[in-house]
């Protein structure tokens, strides 16, 4: 979190601090202010920002799975663009065709 928000020499950092993102003044120096807010993290959870284009803080963070992580991203459809694909009878590639250019609505219910 520091490191991407903090260091420009982060490999993160275009996607994190470079974009306006930052860490409450509560936590961004005192790891048991930290601590007493977000509590321990579960195995196989990391912090997630409930909000991408928010900062870390607490009403804005929360403990998560990968796989929760992956469908709160910038990149992440809107839509089940698989499901989608497999009820229409067609190919995800095409799909992803057709929402790249605005015109996945004709096939949507």
């Amino acid at each position: 979190m520091k490191g991407r928000c903090l260091r420009p020499t982060s490999a993160d950092f275009k996607n994190y601090g470079g974009r306006g993102i930052k860490i409450c003044d509560r936590w961004v120096n005192s790891f048991e202010a930290f601590y007493a807010d977000m509590g321990d993290c579960p195995e196989g959870h990391s912090i997630e920002r409930i909000d991408n284009d928010g900062n870390y803080e607490p009403s804005n963070c929360r403990w998560t799975d990968r796989r929760s992580q992956n469908k709160n991203r910038r990149n992440s459809l809107p839509i089940d663009l698989k499901a989608i694909a497999a009820e229409r009878g067609i190919s995800y590639k095409y799909a992803w065709a057709l929402y790249k250019k605005g015109r996945l609505q004709c096939y949507v219910k």
